[in-house]
């Protein structure tokens, strides 16, 4: 997301770096962080930070993780310190400018901007981690899911990322989920895009997604991978492609760069208004039927040629897998 952003990227970083600037240490008479392992800091912050506003305890164990996870990046840049030969008064002086700037305390303004910062991003941040588990599923090759990834997750390197993973939890949600009957999809994906925080709609695309490719085993292993073109005012902001073979095909369609559409919730014609996806002659086919919202998507033709309108493609989500109906 900061990508789509860079201004107010820039802008907000000069800002946080202000506020931050009585809280570095001298090490050798230089400040400490310099500003390239700050402006690290600032943007694993970013990525790492809790959906809702963290308790004490939360709040702690953020700290304690970003601490870790800045001092292992330290080592590992080996400008500042290293494996082989640690910079201990470096590391410490990291360590309590960390602290110091997440320190809620009533005269500390940081922690109240960068959670204003991260809820201006973190739902077109949550759209495009659906996309991303959509392609890497769809796309040519074995899909790799890292444990505990099937709804958000926000760790980091190791040892963050070995920590142990709730599985009774997600066990339960995707029993749940798989309870749920055929007709009920629509009301779930309305339900769950508007509580986005609680990981459902991750993890039912997840699993709906790999159900697909494990029932189409052939189709997704072997068939051919067809990029496909929008058109129209919104055809940046999608990324789509077909697998084929044979007679069989299915279409995987994805949203991007969801700051710049604009649209709060990225779905239906305000969103994506007149474009349409192209379908190539080997996609051709009457109907697609969404894997996701269990709708049949009619095929029309504009200017000669055959599309999907994108507004009935995303009418219920940005991402989309649909096969084709005969």
């Amino acid at each position: 997301m900061l990508s789509e952003i860079p201004a107010e990227w820039y802008r907000a970083i000069r800002s946080w770096h202000t506020m931050n600037r009585g809280r570095k240490t001298d090490v050798h008479g230089v400040p400490v962080p310099d500003m390239a392992v700050e402006y690290l800091f600032y943007q694993t912050l970013v990525g790492v930070w809790p959906l809702e506003e963290p308790s004490p305890a939360e709040r702690e164990a953020v700290t304690a993780r970003v601490q870790a996870y800045m001092r292992k990046a330290l080592r590992e840049a080996k400008q500042h310190s290293s494996w082989i030969n640690p910079n201990p008064p470096y590391e410490e002086a990291v360590d309590r400018f960390i602290r110091a700037a997440l320190d809620p305390v009533p005269e500390n303004p940081f922690p109240g901007e960068l959670r204003r910062f991260v809820d201006s991003i973190k739902e077109a941040g949550l759209w495009n981690s659906l996309s991303q588990v959509l392609l890497k599923v769809a796309s040519p090759g074995v899909p790799d899911f890292y444990q505990g990834s099937e709804i958000w997750d926000f760790s980091l390197v190791d040892p963050d990322n070995r920590r142990p993973v709730d599985y009774t939890r997600r066990c339960r949600m995707l029993s749940s989920l798989r309870q749920m009957p055929g007709e009920d999809a629509q009301s779930l994906l309305a339900e769950a895009s508007g509580s986005l925080a609680d990981g459902r709609l991750k993890l039912y695309i997840t699993s709906s997604s790999l159900c697909f490719r494990k029932s189409h085993r052939d189709l997704m292993s072997e068939g051919v991978y067809v990029p496909l073109r929008a058109t129209g005012d919104r055809q940046k902001h999608v990324v789509a492609f077909a697998r084929t073979l044979g007679k069989h095909c299915a279409i995987a369609a994805a949203g991007r760069f969801f700051m710049e559409l604009g649209a709060r919730k990225p779905t239906g014609e305000p969103a994506w208004g007149e474009s349409v996806l192209s379908l190539r002659r080997d996609c051709v086919r009457r109907a697609y039927r969404d894997i996701f919202s269990r709708r049949t998507i009619e095929t029309v033709h504009r200017n000669g040629k055959a599309v999907l309108p994108l507004a009935s493609v995303f009418a219920h989500l940005p991402v989309a897998l649909l096969e084709a109906v005969e």
